[in-house]
């Protein structure tokens, strides 16, 4: 013990030999007078690098700094800390700078104003809603009045409604129309419960600070509105319907359900039990409404839309078995015999073939392609909105700027996929590749709602010789520069761009319907 403990404190010391080593610097002063000097950790670094939510010195002096000292209007300024002015790169980067974390509730900026996400708006987020209300009291007010069912929850794996139809014929659910899936925790077997046969156990006195609402399912044909309220009475569910004695009048609309904020306080077990017996049948598969990101444009939330009527004249629980993987019998002999590929049987003689992934060919898959892998991730250093979405086109080029090989595109919408890397494979034209061309890669973006040119980059291939060449790189997304002239000629169809991040070369930026070096192929 004595042993592991002294092999910890080893470790410990040179870990933070290590990061003294690359946290701090030799610098008395900084030379260049757009650094920024660290003085207990003799380093200099650049201004946007100060208070960006990343510590880059040894004594975190770079984050503890006063950077409202530099008047810089680009900076978030914190206003539950005054003396804090953030680096756009720390907005919304899922770390609480400011002490209301108001840095991660305005994510999205324009023209340096911030906005409120609308989704963040009446989520029933207390924290959150708290929070937006200090700063402006009309985002979260009258939110009784907000559908529980929106695109913002539906299908999101949690009952935002309290009968639960915002979780109804959603994409990825086994059960048919206006039915819940329910879970027989003892027995592993799937109940498709008919929401016209719910019923809720009807309480005496809601004005408890703790009430438990029970659920039960029930075919029964006598009346039962004396102890449960049937969910087939009314679309909605409100705590004056399930209540005996309830003293606040719940705010109802004939068509759609809304928010019903008194039943956060309710404990509420998703449990079912038989109404004959009182027996346990199953827990419904969706656990009750957490804290989660919000993935609104996600496949499984195209059932929000509106689906045919379908009549049930009889209505009944369905059973299910639970699903199981089964692994069909494959040949050992097969396991191998495309190397880095997929053997598939074809035709009457079971003739084997290979499909080969992109970087391998042959008739086994049996040779690597010559090709570049490259691993791209964009950053967003602008005042644009995160909302944007851009179309990323990724395109392997000779010395005449002509695509001579594979070209990739990508759609990028950074407040989704801001921390994403992309791995991409690009083939050369030919096998194998034309070695006296000079091969490079051009990327350009343009707004994918507008198809308006955005940016361009160039990519250099370096020791071109080698087969394989991986290249790793980030790139930045600015505003819209103006454009600089440049002296490539690219006739009446075309005009000479600059890449941003080599001002040195340029290329001829072709009209819809024309490409070619200058633009002249129709």
């Amino acid at each position: 013990m004595d042993t592991m403990k002294d092999f910890v404190e080893v470790m410990d010391y040179f870990s933070n030999l290590a990061k003294r080593c690359y946290s701090a610097g030799v610098d008395t002063s900084c030379q260049n007078s757009s650094y920024f000097h660290c003085r207990n950790s003799s380093k200099c670094i650049s201004y946007h690098r100060v208070q960006d939510g990343f510590s880059d010195s040894y004594y975190n002096v770079d984050e503890t700094f006063d950077a409202c000292q530099f008047n810089d209007s680009k900076r978030f300024r914190c206003k539950s800390y005054t003396n804090k002015c953030l680096s756009p790169i720390a907005v919304g980067n899922d770390v609480r700078e400011c002490s209301d974390a108001e840095d991660e509730i305005y994510v999205y900026h324009t023209n340096s104003v911030a906005l409120t996400p609308f989704p963040f708006l009446c989520n029933k987020n207390r924290v959150r809603d708290w929070q937006l209300s200090r700063e402006d009291d009309r985002a979260a007010e009258n939110c009784d009045w907000w559908p529980c069912d929106t695109p913002y929850t539906h299908c999101n794996n949690a009952w935002d409604c309290p009968n639960g139809i915002d979780e109804l014929n959603c994409s990825d659910t086994i059960c048919q129309f206006n039915k819940h899936e329910c879970i027989n925790q003892q027995t592993s077997l799937s109940y498709c419960l008919p929401v016209t046969n719910m019923f809720d156990n009807i309480i005496e006195n809601c004005s408890k600070l703790t009430i438990e609402r029970k659920l039960y399912f029930g075919n029964e044909t006598n009346d039962l509105s004396e102890y449960y309220y049937s969910w087939n009475i009314s679309k909605c569910i409100t705590s004056e319907k399930i209540c005996r004695h309830h003293s606040q009048k719940s705010l109802e609309h004939n068509d759609v359900c809304l928010q019903q904020t008194d039943f956060l306080k309710h404990s509420f077990k998703l449990d079912v039990c038989l109404i004959r017996n009182k027996d346990y049948l199953c827990t419904i598969r969706y656990g009750l409404r957490v804290l989660r990101n919000f993935h609104i444009l996600i496949t499984r939330r195209s059932g929000y839309f509106p689906k045919p009527n379908i009549n049930i004249s009889v209505s009944s629980i369905t059973k299910t078995k639970q699903k199981k993987m089964i692994l069909s019998n494959i040949n050992i002999k097969y396991l191998g015999y495309c190397h880095q590929g997929i053997v598939v049987l074809t035709d009457v003689n079971q003739t084997k073939k290979c499909l080969c992934p992109p970087n391998y060919f042959g008739n086994r898959c049996q040779w690597q392609n010559q090709r570049i892998s490259l691993t791209l991730q964009f950053l967003l250093r602008t005042k644009i909105s995160l909302m944007n979405i851009f179309r990323i086109i990724i395109m392997l080029i000779d010395e005449q700027g002509q695509i001579v090989g594979d070209h990739e595109q990508i759609t990028y919408m950074p407040v989704w996929d801001r921390n994403t890397k992309y791995n991409i494979y690009l083939l050369y034209q030919n096998r194998p590749k034309n070695l006296s061309i000079n091969y490079s890669i051009r990327i350009d973006a343009f707004d994918k709602i507008t198809l308006n040119y955005w940016i361009s980059w160039y990519l250099p291939i370096p020791y071109s010789f080698l087969p394989v060449n991986r290249i790793a790189t980030r790139l930045h997304i600015h505003d819209i520069e103006d454009r600089e002239s440049c002296s490539l000629s690219c006739g009446n169809h075309g005009q000479c761009m600059r890449y941003t991040n080599n001002k040195s070369l340029f290329f001829c930026q072709c009209e819809h319907g024309y490409s070619g070096p200058k633009c002249n192929i129709h």
